[in-house]
């Protein structure tokens, strides 16, 4: 008997059951339950509403750098950037960029650095 649930429904139901299968110890009867309540609580809560869904490419190229971030070992950009399909210069434009980022957040500070010039009375 066919779902007369919305395509959109069905096919997050579809996705969610697809993924939640992959992970290891979900049954396939489990992971197509959850997807089900999943798609239905979705509908509860945005039914009769224009939803648009962004594709996401900030967030995907997000990841993609991070991936990258983490691939490179010090001597293998031109590996790092054939398996990701980039240039080895994009490579070290993101690994310039994270490296900045992490700066921005927490930028180096001097770890008890003394005043050479200090004089002893004052220490």
């Amino acid at each position: 008997m066919k779902s007369r649930a919305p395509e959109m429904l069905r096919e997050l139901e579809r996705i969610v059951a697809e993924q939640l299968h992959i992970v290891p110890g979900v049954s396939a009867e489990a992971a197509q339950q959850t997807a089900r309540q999943v798609a239905m609580e979705f509908a509860r809560q945005w039914g009769g509403q224009q939803v648009y869904v962004p594709m996401g490419r900030a967030w995907l190229i997000g990841e993609q750098h991070k991936q990258i971030v983490e691939a490179v070992r010090g001597n293998n950009h031109a590996q790092v950037a054939a398996r990701f399909g980039v240039s080895v210069q994009h490579v070290y434009r993101v690994l310039s960029q994270a490296r900045r980022a992490r700066l921005a957040v927490s930028p180096a500070t001097p770890l008890a650095q003394i005043d050479l010039f200090q004089s002893a009375e004052v220490r």
